[in-house]
Parts: structure tokens; C-alpha cells; sequence
């Protein structure tokens, strides 16, 4: 639920992409259009354990960890895109998918650098705090 939740709040967010959110992997090189960006879940939930988080039980709060994966021919408009979904995401409360989100933080940033075919990819790691 929550990652198709951070796809749809990006695919809102970032409009001139919203045809080029994916989860899993990258479409096959002849039908991809750049730049696009790939949402996986990179950890399986966790149930965090104890007395009380935010007036929650913390046995009903779950710490996922989700990886933005954003690829394009351009450095400068890859940055621009990175900048975006990090405004969308980063920081975010609410509600994903149907799930009440404590918190979505943005753990960390990395510039893969320049892959095949001059193709590039940045890519950011969420912790995301929810309520189950």
C-alpha cells in the first residue's frame, strides 16, 4: 500500500512525468521514454515495539524503507526531477494509499553517475512511518 502510494503521490506531484512513475524495473530500453522514475520497496515492514509513538501504540506502527530511482539523459533536468520528488516526498504526513503516514524521510541521496548508453541515475532512500 505504501508504495503505491508514494507512486500515485508522485505521479500528482511531478504532472509532466505522471505517465513515467513505474514500480519494479525500468520499461525495456526500446520503449523507454526519459527521464522516468522507478519506486521499490527496498526492506520488508518492520513493526517497531514498545509503549507509545505520536499517541500510537507502537505495536501498530510499521518503519518501511523505499528506494525513488529516477533516470534521464540530462544532468541538469535529473536534478530538477530529484528536487521534486524530494519536495513531494520528504517530510511528507498524511495519508498514502489509504495508510495514515507518520513520517516519510528522505534517509539518503546518491548520484549513481552515469550509467550505459549515457543514461543517469540519482536515487533516494525513504524511511516511511506508518500506521497499520
Amino acid at each position: 500500500m505504501i508504495l503505491k502510494g508514494m507512486v500515485d503521490k508522485l505521479k500528482t506531484d511531478i504532472t509532466s512525468l505522471s505517465y513515467r512513475v513505474y514500480t519494479g524495473n525500468l520499461p525495456i530500453a526500446e520503449f523507454m521514454v526519459l527521464p522516468a522514475i522507478v519506486v521499490n520497496q527496498v526492506t520488508p515492514s518492520v513493526t517497531l515495539t514498545g509503549d507509545r509513538l505520536h499517541g500510537v501504540t507502537r505495536s501498530q506502527v510499521l518503519q518501511t524503507r523505499c528506494q525513488v530511482d529516477l533516470y534521464g539523459r540530462d544532468m541538469g533536468v535529473l536534478n530538477a526531477i530529484a528536487g521534486s520528488a524530494a519536495n513531494s516526498l520528504d517530510g511528507y504526513q498524511g495519508t498514502l494509499d489509504g495508510t495514515k503516514v507518520l513520517g516519510c524521510l528522505m534517509v539518503s541521496d546518491m548520484n549513481l553517475s552515469r550509467l550505459e548508453n549515457d543514461l543517469y541515475r540519482l536515487s533516494q532512500d525513504y524511511e516511511v512511518v506508518s500506521v497499520c
